[in-house]
């Protein structure tokens, strides 16, 4: 029997048999991000990747805050600055983690 022209031949394993294909599962080793995010819950993680965001409008960031997490700013802020002193959240992602960790040291007190 003729081969079609553009038919694919599986280049040879070791041992000269085509290769099989990929099993469907495979193990995948985890990666250092993957080992952060079983430090923190789905809710930590989504916060932490909302917080990359830039925001061009005035009170656009507020509004959003509220529309996804139903928080008030106060309360998503607070949430975030506990997040901050976290290690977890510092192996899940640290730029963001100490940009905003030098952000919060530059402030400073602000309230007696």
């Amino acid at each position: 029997m003729e081969r079609a022209e553009n038919e694919v031949n599986p280049a040879p394993g070791p041992d000269g048999d085509p290769a099989d294909p990929a099993p469907d599962s495979v193990d995948q080793p985890q990666s250092a991000s993957d080992d952060a995010a079983a430090g923190l819950t789905g809710g930590e993680r989504e916060l932490l990747d909302f917080e990359k965001q830039w925001w061009r409008q005035p009170g656009a960031k507020e509004q959003a805050i509220r529309d996804r997490f139903d928080l008030s700013p106060t309360n998503y802020y607070q949430l975030l600055n506990a997040l901050l002193d976290r290690p977890a959240a510092l192996a899940y992602d640290p730029v963001l983690v100490n940009r905003l960790r030098r952000v919060r040291t530059g402030r400073g007190p602000t309230r007696r």
